[in-house]
């Protein structure tokens, strides 16, 4: 899976506590890229339950701990070359649905 991480992605993922960076990460290699590789993004199969993802226009959320503070993260899909791209556009709380 390859991924592009935007400006505002990485300033939120600098200030992630370092706990909240791990479970991101293991998230993301362990449930999000067999999802993705799956065919889930087209239908193929479902989404994991673990990582809550949700369409919001052409955007996706998705949410992998409830927990105080909660997980989320927003990306979009592209495609390059036939390949599925990521595309990061936000790291971190329920705040960052806000901007």
């Amino acid at each position: 899976m390859k991924y592009v991480r935007t400006a505002g992605f990485l300033i939120d993922l600098r200030r992630l506590p370092a706990e909240q960076r791990k479970l991101f990460v293991m998230a993301v290699h362990a449930l999000l890229r067999p999802a993705l590789d799956a065919g889930a993004h087209t239908g193929a199969t479902p989404w994991p339950r673990a990582l809550r993802i949700h369409r919001i226009g052409a955007k996706y959320s998705m949410t992998w701990s409830l927990a105080s503070p909660d997980g989320r993260a927003l990306f979009r899909l592209a495609e390059v070359n036939r390949e599925t791209v990521v595309v990061w556009l936000r790291v971190g709380n329920h705040s960052i649905y806000d901007s």
